[in-house]
């Protein structure tokens, strides 16, 4: 028993050493692993057999099969795994597959740890040991079908390998023969002589594999086992290439064909077939069965079994030996995947340019569209993108407001309005023509209808805004209803104004009677003082038949210098402000009522003047002004004059009625002050506008139409 326990060690030695070399030559190469995988659970195999043969107790046996017997369970999964990739069959297409391979024998290792159900005993021979098999157990069986079946199955493989590889031929069959031979004596002695009743031999089916290492050594030393030849790497190579190839003879027959060829052509064979018949047309079979030259890049049509023509482009040359014609080469690639490829770039090159005008007149529409668009990050807010328009409204620059978000720059005039359009985005996706209000960079409100829609720009949600700025019209819109407002109280005006002016003469008159006729000093002086209410309440109908039709104004040519001077001198006497007045040389005359327009600036400075209680700065700047295009003014050139105070600025509730007749937050204004400058500048021709901030005071700005001689 000692020459079989060192003939095992020996074995296991050299398994070891064959599968170390197989996989230092190689180490890349997946049959090189999983050969040395094989090599491995074999010299464990062997190694357990050599040192059973020599322990004394079942116990010790117990253990070594416990330790070892993975080796035994393990070794047909890797036997079927090398020989697959071995001979390039029933490769899966995920390398993952092949743990089924040893599946079966991890089960079936785990069911024999319960030490009866595939091994039941270890039995005493006279010298060593035999193993005792559960043969009513049915993992018995699945142990011997599995072993039997990757055995099988691994010579079918190899003996395939033989009929389509003829280069590999010498190595297969070195492979081969000791396969066959270890594996039908160790089924003979291991499996089929305990079933016909022969008990009395030790396990020698780790012996036979030295008949199968024996002949892999061989195959390693002398046919380059594992380390293919050159021939055969080419040979294999022709074989895979995705190109069609065949060995033609003389006679234009097929001697030799590729695995694609026979594929494609969906022939079972193509050996002896007239390639000259596989060819849509004559002229191309004979230039291409049968070349006197090479030929290259000949685009034909070639037939399949089932009649079908696929579109190849052929290449082929006559091969010599030694001067003499032995055959002919020909290669045909199959066009259609090229085809299709180049299909497929056309229509993506249609697609892109499609693409390219669809974002070119997108990018016009975008920067040149008169409404404010930009593109916002979603969940930020921050600019991506925003046009002209937008730039133009806000105030800030391009380059200010990328990278900032809608925060930043507190662009909702309310925050309760942000927070709607973000969740109303979120949620729906869309926001649609709601009337919002947005702050301009220098503090004034910009009035309009904001859309957006939620998009999705590279992989990063984001939304695009558009603004349309409906601030002029909504100002128009307020201008005509103040208009409208001061027409009808102008009518009731007229009519009180002249009654109460017509009873103001007769108490007068009578008043002045009554003083002729009164000798008591007392009597006349209370006469007196009833007199002169009476002139001032005549002084406020003047101001109301401003209002009527029949107080149109009467035009002349106005020096406006003079009359501003003269306003300022007036108006701030008596006055804590500090007063600065700049009126270019240029400034020209204005058409117009000389005493209205006095009143105008008289009631603008006045104003200005009593919102500094405590003092302050009163500016006046008068110039002039072109004006190309407005939505309250014609085109043309405007004297433009400017009255700036620092006080304490008109809420924004009550700037959209300072110019209603009897609105005042004076107490002891009359509310005519505003509504006659509004009526006179608007009898002008002209407009007058306001811009107020609580913190940095109020500025009225007024343009009316300047003179031009020969008017």
């Amino acid at each position: 028993m000692f020459a079989l326990s060192v003939l095992s060690c020996s074995c296991a030695i050299a398994f070891a050493a064959i599968g170390g070399y197989s996989f230092g030559k190689n180490e890349t190469a997946r049959e090189n692993l999983v050969f040395l995988g094989l090599c491995v659970c074999s010299a464990l195999w062997t190694l357990g057999a050599s040192i059973g043969f020599l322990v004394k107790t079942t116990g010790e046996l117990w253990i070594i099969y416990d330790v070892l017997s993975i080796a035994w369970f393990l070794f047909p999964g890797f036997l079927f795994h090398f020989f697959s990739l071995f001979t390039s069959t029933l490769v899966p297409r995920k390398r993952w597959t092949y743990l089924l391979c040893y599946l079966p024998g991890l089960v079936i290792f785990i069911a024999s740890l319960s030490r009866s159900l595939v091994v039941k005993d270890f039995a005493r021979l006279s010298e060593t040991w035999r193993i005792v098999y559960n043969n009513s157990s049915i993992w018995y069986y699945l142990n011997i079908a599995y072993y039997s079946s990757s055995a099988l199955l691994s010579i079918a493989l190899l003996i395939r390998k033989l009929r389509v590889s003829s280069n590999e031929r010498q190595q297969v069959v070195a492979v081969l023969v000791p396969l066959v031979l270890a594996f039908s004596l160790a089924t003979a002695t291991g499996t089929i002589a305990p079933l016909v009743g022969i008990a009395s031999l030790p396990p020698l089916a780790p012996i036979f594999l030295l008949i199968f290492v024996s002949g892999i050594a061989r195959a390693m030393i002398k046919y380059r086992f594992l380390k293919p030849t050159p021939e055969a790497v080419t040979e294999e190579l022709l074989y895979r290439v995705t190109d069609m190839i065949f060995w033609l003879g003389l006679d234009g027959k097929v001697l030799r064909g590729n695995e694609t060829a026979r594929r494609l052509l969906g022939y079972t064979s193509i050996i002896g077939m007239d390639m000259s018949a596989l060819f849509h047309d004559l002229p191309t079979a004979d230039l291409l069965a049968k070349p006197a030259k090479p030929r290259m890049g000949i685009e034909t049509e070639i037939f399949t079994a089932d009649g079908k023509r696929i579109p190849v482009r052929g290449t082929a040359a006559p091969i010599y030996d030694y001067g003499k014609l032995i055959g002919y080469a020909l290669a045909c690639e199959d066009l259609r995947l090229t085809r299709r490829l180049a299909e497929e770039i056309r229509s993506r090159e249609n697609t892109a340019r499609a693409l390219q005008k669809s974002e070119e007149k997108f990018a016009k529409v975008f920067y040149l569209s008169p409404v404010s668009i930009s593109i916002n990050d979603l969940r930020t807010g921050t600019f991506l993108e925003i046009n002209e328009t937008a730039v133009s409204m806000i105030g800030y620059s391009r380059d200010q407001l990328i990278g900032r978000t809608i925060a930043d720059i507190r662009l909702y005039n309310d925050r309760k309005v942000a927070v709607s359009v973000a969740r109303t985005l979120v949620s729906t996706g869309r926001f649609l023509n709601r009337e919002i209000q947005l702050v301009r960079r220098d503090g004034s409100i910009a009035i309009g209808l904001l859309s957006a829609e939620a998009i999705k720009l590279e992989n990063r949600r984001c939304a695009i805004f558009a603004f349309v700025d409906m601030t002029e019209k909504r100002m128009l819109e307020a201008e005509a209803m103040k208009a409208q407002k001061i027409d009808s109280i102008s009518l009731l005006a007229g009519g009180i104004a002249h009654d109460f002016n017509n009873i103001l003469t007769i108490v007068i008159g009578n008043l002045s009677l009554a003083m002729l006729g009164s000798d008591n000093e007392e009597v006349r002086g209370q006469l007196r003082d009833a007199e002169k209410a009476c002139m001032r309440a005549r002084t406020l109908t003047r101001q109301l038949l401003i209002f009527t039709k029949g107080g149109e104004p009467v035009m002349t040519e106005v020096d406006v210098v003079k009359t501003i001077t003269d306003a300022v001198s007036l108006s701030t006497a008596g006055s804590e402000a500090c007063v600065t007045v700049s009126i270019s040389p240029d400034l020209g005359k204005v058409r117009g009522d000389e005493t209205r327009l006095s009143q105008v600036f008289n009631n603008l400075i006045l104003n200005a003047v009593q919102a500094m209680p405590d003092g302050g700065y009163l500016s006046i700047v008068a110039d002039s002004q072109r004006i190309d295009e407005a939505a309250d003014l014609p085109a043309g050139d405007y004297v433009r004059v400017s009255v700036s105070d620092t006080g304490k600025g008109i809420a924004p509730e009550n700037l959209g009625r300072i110019f209603d007749p009897y609105f005042t937050t004076k107490p002891m204004g009359t509310g005519l002050g505003l509504a006659i400058a509004y009526k006179v500048v608007r009898d002008h021709d002209g407009v007058i506008r306001v811009r107020s901030n609580m913190e940095t005071g109020t500025t009225f700005t007024v343009l009316i139409p300047r003179f031009k001689e020969g008017e």
